[in-house]
Formats: C-alpha cells, structure tokens, sequence
C-alpha cells in the first residue's frame, strides 16, 4: 500500500471549482455576493496528527503473514471448513448494495 500525500494537491482545482459554483449560483440567483465571496478549504499534510496516522499506517505490514500462515496450516490439515450459506449471504448483501 502506498499513500502519496503530495497527491493532495490535485483535489486543489475540485475545491476550487465547487468555490466558483457556490458563488455563480448565489449571483444568479440575486444572493448577496459579499457574504459568501470565497469559501476555501486546505488540506494540509503537515498537521501532527496526519503525521502520526500516515506514521501507523506506513509500520503496518502490508501482510499479516502470521493470519496467511494459520490459513495455510487450517487448509493443508483440512480443518478449514468454507460456510457456503455466508458467501451466498455476502454475494447478496454486496448485490444490493
């Protein structure tokens, strides 16, 4: 897993283009420009507690090899048992979602 926090910037031009929506549509409709003139939002990499979360996700293994080895072990004894009444519940579930 890769997370590029430098790609944050692309969203830049989205939130300034819904900015420039809010405003057209209150010009349009006769609102008061001068209230909402500009609306800005930033999103910025550098707040401690991005830190800390990008921090966590950067030392969690991309595998769990110790759950990949315990399946591997249940299936090769036989001992895993697949429920085909949960999968046909899940392939449901996620069909109607």
């Amino acid at each position: 897993m890769k997370i590029e926090l430098a790609g944050m910037a692309a969203i830049q031009p989205a939130i300034e283009q819904s900015t420039k929506q809010v405003v057209d549509s209150s010009t349009a409709s006769g609102g008061a420009i001068g209230a909402i003139a500009e609306d800005r939002a930033t999103l910025s990499s550098d707040s401690p507690t991005v830190q800390s979360l990008v921090g966590q996700v950067l030392q969690t293994p991309a595998v769990r090899q110790d759950v990949v080895d315990s399946l591997r072990q249940q299936i090769g004894s036989g001992e895993y048992k697949v429920d085909a009444g949960k999968i046909a519940e899940g392939i449901i579930a996620e069909s109607n979602s």
